[in-house]
């Protein structure tokens, strides 16, 4: 996807600040790898480097490891959040904190290789302001590869915003649009649509998803389907629609239904035993109205978490330099406007 408009090309003599936004829960295993392959990759790009993990309430023994980390990388600053609040907040509070001239925001896991961030930046140089990394292939189990098919196949149909097809976390905002997305207060947050929903020029890169270095992952199969929900119900508004859709072929079909029994009565010698066609509408009927209750219960779920305002993640310490406030964004979007919580983060 390439969003048109007149690119600003960036001069390549300006020495990069680069930010890197990593959520991360019981990563021990793949962090101090992916540390030394983004030194190596800042180095080939001769930029300065900043690095933060936001930790979703890792308890493998990551805890113990990122204080021997921050003292070994000055570049480093990890942010620990009080319990589990989901990979998509631990995104956003990492997005919070990253500061430079362009964040790039990747998995923890080494699926997401670090060395495909030099062509995401050529992009940037050239005027893009969101790169979204897309996925050729992915060295994942089979069910789960299916399942990822499945859900980016339905996706156009049920959300009207452009997003790529197989994208996912990886990809590379300018600073400004990492502010504009951060200071975004929803609480159920989809990186995804949000990057399509704010616009600027926009592109893709296409890469090879490897396989996850070490460890198994803390994404369990409820979150994928949680963050599916998240993507299609905080995006769009077809599912009410389809339930009005339904509602009235269901109506159509107790029609029919009811103008065959008076005719089979009215105008026929033919006999309906039983009350067969009288149970199979209302079983019709009741499945469609609770199927209808349940898609305008995850829109009355969504308003009640915006109108309680609670922080989408609370940071519990920051390990590390502290970063400085953000050039040409905000600070942080963990709190609503308009209200302060010293213990949210951003």
């Amino acid at each position: 996807m390439t969003t048109p408009g007149l690119l600003h090309a960036r001069p390549p003599s300006v020495r990069l600040r680069l930010g890197v936004a990593v959520p991360a829960r019981n990563e021990a295993g793949n962090l101090p790898v992916l540390f030394e392959r983004l030194a190596a990759v800042a180095a080939g790009l001769d930029a300065d480097l900043h690095v933060v993990v936001a930790d979703d309430d890792s308890d493998d023994g990551s805890l113990e490891l990122y204080p021997q980390l921050v003292a070994r990388y000055p570049w480093l600053t990890v942010v620990r959040l009080s319990r589990r609040f989901g990979h998509q907040a631990a995104i956003a509070a990492a997005l919070s904190r990253a500061r430079g001239d362009a964040i790039v925001a990747m998995d923890s896991d080494l699926q997401d290789p670090p060395e495909v961030i030099p062509e995401l930046v050529a992009r940037w140089r050239e005027g893009y302001e969101v790169i979204t990394a897309v996925k050729r292939s992915r060295r994942e189990p089979l069910l789960r590869r299916v399942a990822y098919g499945l859900f980016h196949r339905l996706l156009p149909y049920a959300v009207p915003l452009r997003i790529p097809a197989t994208a996912g976390t990886f990809c590379l905002l300018d600073t400004r649009v990492a502010g504009v997305i951060v200071d975004l207060g929803e609480r159920n947050r989809f990186l995804p649509g949000l990057r399509s929903w704010v616009g600027f020029r926009q592109t893709t890169v296409a890469f090879d998803r490897e396989a996850r270095h070490a460890g198994r992952p803390a994404f369990r199969t409820a979150d994928l389907v949680k963050l599916a929900i998240d993507g299609v119900f905080g995006f769009s508004y077809r599912p009410l629609r389809l339930a009005t859709i339904l509602g009235l072929f269901g109506a159509a079909v107790a029609a029919a239904l009811l103008l065959a029994a008076l005719y089979f009565r009215l105008f026929t010698r033919i006999a309906i035993p039983g009350w067969a066609s009288l149970t199979v509408a209302i079983a019709f009927l009741g499945g469609v109205q609770l199927f209808a209750l349940g898609m305008i219960g995850e829109y009355l779920a969504r308003v009640a978490d915006e109108v309680v305002g609670r922080p989408y993640f609370v940071v519990r310490e920051v390990l590390g330099a502290e970063p400085a406030p953000r050039v040409g964004g905000s600070e942080g979007g963990a709190t609503p406007p308009g209200r302060h919580n010293s213990a949210a983060g951003g």
